[in-house]
């Protein structure tokens, strides 16, 4: 399912260096923040009307501080952290560049640079495998919405910490069941791991069609 909101950008500040920061906001003709089910991170892709040279200035893995609330409703705002990985769509022109900036969660750095190796489970005193790769692995601090489920014995030959996450998604099941009847014999696999704007997400479809 797929949802479209108009929402205003209020502040998108580069940090340049450690201390140098860029407010790019009058650079940017459009941007498109992505949160799905299907994806372990939250993407967001900024396109620039660049007519300063600004490009020139990155180097690749610049942090942004990003804030944009709804139109319409301005008790919902998003204040996030972004880190570019990749800079395309670039079209030269005679006096100025039209690129996009592709953005996701910092995150997405520390699960290609981590990785899980060993034992995972009761046996090895690590219950909860979900929690233990998003805080000790992808070394985040942001809250875990993460619905009650069996434990499962995990042996890892070296895998990221999302791809862990994604081998026990569909064995292990809930431990509590829904009010409707399919939900009552409590034993539904199959989960889903996603980030949201509210932090990570390890629900089974179940619960989310329950919803």
């Amino acid at each position: 399912m797929s949802t479209a909101k108009s929402f205003k950008l209020t502040k998108v500040d580069v940090l340049l260096g450690e201390k140098n920061k860029v407010d790019i906001r009058e650079l940017i003709a459009e941007y498109h923040w992505y949160e799905s089910i299907d994806s372990a991170f939250v993407r967001c892709d900024i396109t620039l009307l660049d007519t300063i040279n600004f490009d020139e200035e990155l180097l690749g893995s610049e942090i942004i501080h990003l804030t944009f609330e709804s139109e319409l409703a301005k008790d919902s705002r998003i204040k996030t952290e972004l880190q570019i990985y990749k800079i395309g769509n670039v079209i030269k022109r005679e006096r100025s560049k039209l690129y996009t900036l592709h953005c996701a969660s910092p995150e997405i750095y520390e699960n290609e640079a981590n990785r899980a190796f060993g034992q995972f489970g009761p046996v090895s005193g690590k219950t909860d495998i979900v929690k233990s790769m998003i805080k000790s692995h992808l070394n985040s601090s942001k809250k875990i919405h993460a619905e009650a489920h069996t434990n499962l014995n995990v042996l890892s030959p070296n895998w990221r910490p999302v791809d862990l996450i994604a081998y026990i998604s569909d064995k292990v099941s809930r431990t509590k069941g829904g009010s409707r009847q399919s939900g009552k014999g409590k034993k539904q696999s199959g989960f889903l791991f996603w980030e949201s704007r509210n932090g990570w997400n390890f629900k089974s479809m179940d619960m989310l069609c329950e919803q």
